[in-house]
């Protein structure tokens, strides 16, 4: 016959509340990295693991609660219930030491995600090896410190106790406090050298150290561990209980939150992250809760992975007509002129050579010049979410306006007037990188991309005379779609589209850079080479002028 009183409802109504702010976040986080970033990673099936066993704890302690948890030895009476609560509380304790632990590794791993130092990458497996350790450890000897087994909960029960579990506790609060605050420190080391103003870099490193919070309520229920060599051990442990529940909620929290800026983007400011009010205001989104493999992290707009292995690019002829021009009238006063273009195109894995021979029949122009390069769009066999185009038509005004107010696009000081930026855009080759709104799986080759089924999430604009010269400049891809390999990919696409078979008269390639893991990265796809430096002092940085000579031509 159980014993319900005393703080068992108040401890019940805690926990439970507990469980739905942690699956609230939980909800919220797999929705954001789902149906908008869509990078499902390790740390957010951590997380839902965390959650799972956050419910087992609470019930544990709920069933705990019924055979008098929280009440005196003397007020539930019978030795067999009072037992029977010590029980199922020790039950608790191991889904609780497991679902702490469990998030401090969602926390590692996704820190994983954003560090790409050696150093921090090893402090970081050093820190999840050994929280793995002990919270196993741990876990197993809460339940196992004595033989019999019965004895851990019934003292009473003829046998020994070999461990005394209370300074495995201490042990594991106190690393686990550790590894909070050195998981909140992190990313200062992280943000502190990116281009971004100072004030944003707090806010930024500020947003990913929310975890000294759990770091205090771990004290807290180290503090309150002192429960376990008490007499009264149902009665004097429910501090510790529920500090346990809330340093783990606390945790996902608090982990959660940087991941839902873009959903916080989406909803307040829509798709482009603008506002309704101002075409040309934007949230400030940094560069992090994007899905990057682990250990990547880039301070330019693109992801810097030099990773060998590609998927298999197509190329698709989009056909122009007389209204050539992008959302936002690229080409003005191109009206009543049509360009036809035969382009023979060869479907080759990229790094391959790939042919492509324009022939031109076009009308005089009032408009200004461009390079005359067809368009051209590429997809992915492995992913059909996202394909680049050099089609002006679908090139958006408004988003990369949006994205040259970020402050990841820090080369570009505030957004261009709305027919400023057209005008460069039609003095230059664009390459947009496009992510189709439905759903892949639904788009096919027979659907024409417009502005009313795609949202443009990255640039290289190439300014060139379509024959001889070309310079790479505002190449970037929006932060929450890096790490699917869309940086490498668009310069890939650059790279191709000047390469030697298609532009045998190439002479020169030309771009600026601050980033000086990005000179690598240049060099092996365009084989371009330092020519020069330009010292800036307003940016903290040299500015390195890069050059290839494709032909060797003077």
């Amino acid at each position: 016959m159980g014993v319900y009183g005393g703080l068992g409802p108040m401890t019940n109504a805690v926990l439970w509340v507990e469980v739905v702010v942690f699956a609230f976040f939980v909800g919220l986080r797999l929705y954001t990295r789902k149906y908008i970033l869509n990078s499902v990673g390790l740390d957010d099936y951590l997380v839902l693991i965390a959650l799972v066993l956050h419910i087992v704890y609470t019930a544990f302690v709920t069933e705990a609660s019924i055979y008098g948890l929280g009440q005196l030895y003397a007020d539930v009476g019978d030795p067999v219930i009072y037992f029977t609560a010590v029980k199922y509380e020790l039950f608790s304790q191991v889904a609780g030491i497991m679902v702490i632990g469990v998030g401090k590794a969602a926390v590692g791993v996704f820190l994983l995600r954003i560090v790409r130092s050696k150093i921090q990458i090893w402090f970081i497996w050093a820190c999840l090896g050994i929280t793995a350790f002990i919270t196993l450890f741990a876990s197993i000897t809460v339940i196992v410190q004595c033989i019999p087994v019965e004895k851990s909960w019934n003292p009473t029960t003829p046998g020994y106790c070999w461990l005394d579990f209370s300074k495995v506790g201490y042990t594991v609060g106190s690393w686990f406090v550790a590894a909070d605050f050195s998981f909140a420190i992190l990313p200062w080391f992280v943000i502190w050298d990116l281009n971004m103003k100072q004030k944003e870099k707090v806010t930024v490193a500020c947003g990913l150290s929310l975890g000294v919070f759990a770091g205090v309520c771990g004290i807290i229920r180290t503090k309150a561990l002192s429960g376990l060599n008490a007499s009264e051990y149902i009665y004097d442990t429910v501090p510790m209980l529920i500090w346990s529940a809330t340093e783990s909620c606390v945790t996902i929290m608090c982990s959660s939150i940087p991941v839902l800026r873009p959903l916080y983007i989406r909803v307040k400011y829509g798709k482009d992250g603008n506002s309704s009010s101002s075409g040309n205001t934007s949230y400030k989104l940094p560069m992090y809760g994007s899905g990057r493999k682990w250990g990547k992290f880039s301070k330019s707009g693109l992801e810097s992975s030099t990773d060998e292995r590609g998927p298999t690019f197509h190329t698709t002829v989009m056909k122009n007509s007389a209204e050539n021009a992008s959302n936002e009238n690229i080409l003005r006063g191109a009206a009543g002129i049509e360009r036809t273009d035969e382009i023979s195109v060869s479907y080759e894995q990229f790094g391959k050579k790939v042919y492509t021979q324009p022939t031109f029949t076009s009308a005089m122009s009032s408009a200004p010049p461009t390079s005359g390069l067809p368009p051209k769009t590429w997809t992915r066999d492995t992913n059909r979410e996202f394909f680049i185009s050099t089609d002006p038509k679908l090139l958006s005004v408004k988003a990369i306006n949006a994205a040259f107010n970020r402050d990841f696009v820090y080369w570009v000081t505030e957004p261009f007037p709305g027919e400023v930026l057209s005008k460069i855009l039609h003095g230059s080759v664009g390459f947009g990188v496009y992510r189709w709104i439905q759903p892949a799986e639904s788009t096919n080759d027979s659907i024409t991309p417009s502005s009313e089924n795609t949202e443009q999430i990255g640039l290289a604009r190439i300014v060139t005379d379509g024959c001889s010269f070309a310079y790479l400049s505002d190449t970037y891809v929006l932060p929450e779609y890096q790490g699917n390999g869309l940086g490498r990919w668009l310069v890939g696409c650059v790279a191709e589209t000047f390469s030697k078979e298609n532009m045998p008269y190439l002479r020169r390639i030309m771009l600026l850079t601050d980033d000086e893991r990005m000179q690598a990265f240049y060099t092996k796809m365009f084989g371009m080479k330092v020519i020069g430096r330009e010292e800036r002092k307003d940016m903290g940085r040299d500015l390195v002028f890069m050059c290839a000579r494709p032909h060797a031509q003077p």
